[in-house]
């Protein structure tokens, strides 16, 4: 077993690699989802778009759940701490940042320490330290103020205790640790409740015989913390606006809007959608790789009953037009399942919005930073080293292909530990573009899944040899 000196060893290791990114890029990077939190806490009750899109009515909440609100509020409040005590939203965010690269450090230690728990080679283990040290993606992640970030933070965590229990002996440690970090999926992302719920209900048959009251607080905190805590007392007590509708709605209204644009709508179909979206901004908003401009015009008037009709309306034009509907699923999302996207990274700090404070990155190191960009790129556009910068390789290819491989070999016990890596492949298929964020779980944990393929292999060469 690994002793605790090895352990915080491989830590420090992880985060010293990680120094330079902090030094250069310092405080951090992040994206204008980020930007957008921080502005929402920081403008108080100022007006925003509903939904955050230019164009809509404006709202005056206090906070906006269209991100989650807990990501929200634990970024800004780091930044807030920068400006009481230094006076500067430069040392908030880089604190931020710190913790995270520690606690990054720390998970992935504690991956390699399964990983030797699980029986796998030293060579594989150098291995994966190297992917998480080394492979170039990795340290923009780290530092960055990403709410995918956090959740991938989360969900390693999430996973790997999963994992334990499926394939050790279940404790109530375990099931307690399992269930408050499945709180904080929900809370991370939303699409987090849903994995946490489906894969508390796959693991029950592993856990319900001596754990059955504490199962049962398992499959419900995650949804009650999210949908009667936060939704029915927090929200409605702090002025906080839930997110919209048009969320769930992304992928119905990129297939209608594909339609649209190739073969038209006869005059009652065109009021159904326009109830929804604006019909006559379609031709000119429509992007095959990207939702958000139509979802834009989303009019958060509509009924349970116009949405109920469109949906039927989508329903329909689905079984007239299904390779159309496969090709805008393809536009948005395709890049996630076919090697030909390359893992895009934030490298900067988007100007502040609506009243967010003002944070730079420093000048002084403007030409260090577009090398480090420059090379970043020119490595994972290279025609040899490129393919392993392909999101879909981690996101589609490795996963898919080690439950394949756990498949055939009869390994049901570690498929069944892949359950939550699955669940968040699905999830892919309701991205609204592709977007390396969006697969940053599947990237993080791939040294994981890659051993979860090795040990059953491992297995099976082993009971072979002694057969003959």
């Amino acid at each position: 077993m690994m002793t605790k000196k090895k352990f915080f060893l491989i830590a420090l290791i992880c985060f010293v690699c990680y120094v330079p990114y902090l030094v250069f890029f310092f405080p951090g990077v992040c994206n204008w989802d980020t930007v957008g939190q921080i502005s929402d806490y920081f403008g108080g009750d100022s007006p925003i778009p509903i939904g955050w899109m230019e164009g809509q009515d404006e709202i005056t909440p206090f906070l906006s759940d269209h991100h989650p609100v807990f990501d929200t509020v634990v970024f800004s409040l780091f930044i807030k701490f920068g400006i009481a005590i230094f006076n500067s939203a430069n040392i908030g965010f880089f604190a931020y940042v710190l913790v995270q690269t520690i606690v990054f450090s720390i998970t992935f230690a504690f991956v390699i320490y399964v990983l030797k728990r699980l029986g796998l080679g030293k060579k594989y283990i150098i291995a994966a330290g190297v992917f998480y040290t080394l492979f170039l993606p990795i340290p923009f992640f780290v530092i960055d103020m990403l709410k995918d970030s956090l959740f991938t933070l989360c969900f390693i965590w999430y996973f790997i205790i999963y994992l334990l229990v499926i394939l050790e002996k279940p404790t109530k440690k375990k099931i307690v640790v399992l269930t408050l970090i499945g709180v904080l999926l929900g809370l991370t992302k939303k699409t987090g409740v849903y994995i946490l719920l489906l894969s508390a209900l796959a693991i029950m048959p592993k856990i319900w015989h001596n754990f059955r009251l504490l199962s049962v607080f398992y499959v419900l905190a995650c949804p009650l913390v999210m949908f009667v805590l936060m939704a029915k007392i927090i929200f409605p007590i702090f002025n906080i606006e839930p997110g919209g509708k048009q969320e769930l709605l992304a992928i119905p209204i990129q297939q209608i809007s594909r339609v649209a644009v190739e073969k038209g709508f006869d005059s009652e179909e065109r009021e159904i959608i326009g109830k929804i979206i604006s019909y006559d901004q379609i031709k000119d908003l429509y992007r095959s790789d990207l939702v958000d401009p139509i979802k834009g015009t989303f009019n958060h008037g509509a009924s349970q009953n116009e949405i109920l009709d469109f949906l039927k309306l989508w329903i329909a034009t689905g079984f007239k037009e299904p390779e159309l509907y496969l090709r805008a699923m393809y536009g948005l999302v395709g890049g996630f399942f076919i090697p030909n996207t390359t893992i895009n990274i934030n490298t900067k700090i988007p100007e502040p919005w609506r009243g967010s404070p003002e944070i730079k990155q420093l000048d002084a190191f403007t030409i260090e930073r577009q090398n480090i960009v420059d090379f970043y790129y020119g490595v994972a556009n290279s025609p040899l080293l490129g393919i392993l910068f392909k999101i879909a390789i981690y996101t589609f290819i490795i996963p898919i292909s080690v439950g394949i491989y756990l498949a055939i070999r009869r390994d049901w016990q570690l498929l069944w530990g892949m359950i939550p890596v699955l669940l968040v492949i699905a999830t892919l298929f309701l991205c609204p573009t592709t977007d390396s964020r969006y697969g940053l779980p599947l990237i993080m944990t791939t040294p994981i899944v890659v051993g979860l393929g090795l040990k059953s292999y491992r297995n099976w060469a082993s009971a072979k040899k002694r057969i003959a």
